[in-house]
């Protein structure tokens, strides 16, 4: 399946993240002619050919209704599997990360956010952390029509609600294992 972008859409890198594709050019050189899609992140311009567009992992960005139902996801405490798979994804180092979906950036946000509450994140991690905020926040500002920054806090606001009734949850927890011991 051929995706057929044009000047103007949006889109996200799975390395760079978020993106408008403001120019499509035409490149010779030698002989060889290659066409490439530029596209402006907020954090610099990719040139990608658009023959590799596919291969690269550049896909559309998420309508308005996914970006919202990728928020509510935030505010849904993990599962012991995403737990692991985000763990095993960390010990593969910091450039095993990529953005292929934003549904697995938003999963990777909601686990080590989970785990901060139990535990200090390591330097990996919490560069991960960061990197999945900027990366779903771009895609959500571009889907929403929000400012980045708007998108940034409204994930955090998310984010703390889950790990704050996931630390209820576990502060509960303990409280009846202490209490079932203590008989």
């Amino acid at each position: 399946m051929q995706m057929d972008f044009r000047k103007g859409h949006r889109v996200v890198h799975p390395a760079h993240g978020a993106g408008t594709i403001t120019d499509i050019r035409d490149i010779g050189i030698g002989e060889m002619q290659c066409t490439y899609l530029v596209i402006e992140t907020s954090e610099k311009e990719l040139m990608v050919p658009e023959g590799q567009a596919k291969a690269v992992g550049l896909r559309p960005v998420a309508s308005p209704e996914r970006a919202s139902e990728l928020l509510a996801l935030c505010e849904q405490p993990p599962t012991e599997q995403e737990i692991i798979g985000v763990l095993r994804r960390s010990l593969s180092g910091p450039g095993a990360f990529y953005a292929k979906s934003a549904e697995l950036v938003a999963r990777t946000l909601r686990v080590l956010r989970t785990l901060s509450v139990t535990r200090t994140l390591g330097a990996g991690n919490r560069r991960l952390y960061k990197r999945s905020i900027e990366l779903l926040a771009n895609e959500l500002a571009l889907a929403s029509g929000q400012d980045l920054q708007e998108a940034r806090v409204d994930i955090e606001l998310r984010l703390a609600n889950m790990a704050s009734q996931f630390r209820s949850a576990l502060g509960h927890h303990r409280l009846s294992q202490a209490a079932a011991t203590s008989y």
